[in-house]
């Protein structure tokens, strides 16, 4: 009898602290989520405080990712979706096609005196402004001098020799926008060296510079940094390939780019600056624009398969059939 009060006594005891285990354990489980759920409420918090400064970034008062009919001034498409009107005819090779056939005139919320016309360039599908472009009343042609304006001279020979004017005339116009970027963001701004490239111009990239990141499991092995891939943000899952680790560890997406075009390729064209929402831009032309030139050759069929119909109409069948 004492043997079996005595086994009874081990188990209950066993099962007395198999239970405050598990109770212990579900403590810690329970601890451990409601930990998890407050970092990512942070996180999100976070993100959208950093990110809505960003929202506030724009020129003439038009907004990045706004929607491009606020700035409209005919709202009327095409046949296959695009704003009739006047588009940007950029001039130099960083203006790709895509932001000239997905571009158009507007008309500013607020003028400025020192630019002349106001362009903007939007995705397609879903309208979101992600470029503005203020054109300038200079040419390059005008800093050099009426002796020197020989038309058989290469634009080469014209940049080496007069950029530096051009750039003087952009670059405290590049500086005032600069500021007010800075002033309203926690970007990185980092200037580009394109001195030694063909193209001239003064260019200034805006990273991520937040330091924002989310740790998934109990150690930061599992770690989402938001400087890295800040598309998630806005919907947007873009798959970025880094050949090291190294690479990895010092990336910084970039967000925003603003440039003065200063190239002497068209001299006889009128200078212009633009800011660019690098994300949606990128966007539109990997993931939009394939969607959009296979719309506009359906649309090219179906004409071409109706012009083809119509003819056949007016062709005398006698005999033929």
């Amino acid at each position: 009898m004492k043997k079996v009060i005595k086994y009874t006594i081990v188990i209950f005891s066993l099962l007395g602290i198999f239970v405050y285990w598990l109770a212990h354990e579900g403590r810690k489980d329970s601890e451990r989520w409601e930990l998890k759920i407050e970092r990512a409420e942070v996180y999100e918090q976070e993100k959208k405080e950093y990110m809505s400064k960003i929202d506030q970034v724009g020129l003439f008062g038009i907004f990045l990712r706004g929607h491009v009919t606020f700035w409209l001034k005919d709202s009327a498409k095409n046949d296959v979706g695009i704003y009739k009107g006047k588009k940007f005819q950029g001039w130099d090779e960083s203006t790709h096609y895509l932001h000239k056939e997905f571009s158009i005139q507007i008309s500013p919320t607020v003028k400025n005196q020192n630019f002349i016309d106001y362009y903007i360039s939007y995705d397609p599908l879903s309208g979101a402004t992600y470029k503005i472009i203020g054109v300038l009343p200079k040419k390059f042609i005008d800093f050099v001098p009426e002796s020197s304006r020989d038309v058989g001279r290469l634009p080469s020979e014209l940049a080496s020799q007069y950029y530096q004017k051009c750039e003087d005339y952009l670059k405290p116009i590049i500086e005032v926008i600069s500021d007010g970027i800075k002033y309203k963001t926690d970007l990185l701004p980092v200037p580009i060296d394109n001195s030694k490239n063909q193209i001239k111009r003064i260019s200034i990239k805006y990273k991520m510079n937040s330091g924002i990141e989310y740790i998934w499991g109990d150690n930061d092995s599992l770690t989402e940094y938001f400087d890295k891939v800040p598309e998630k943000y806005y919907g947007i899952y873009d798959d970025k390939v880094f050949f090291s680790n190294e690479s990895w560890k010092d990336y910084k997406a970039t967000v925003l780019e603003l440039v003065g075009h200063c190239n002497a390729y068209g001299h006889e064209e009128n200078l212009y600056v633009s800011l660019t929402h690098k994300i949606i831009e990128n966007w539109v032309v990997s993931k939009v624009a394939p969607v959009y030139w296979k719309k506009v050759k359906k649309q090219k069929i179906s004409k071409e398969e109706k012009e083809l119909q119509k003819k056949k109409l007016s062709i005398d069948t006698t005999g033929l059939q």
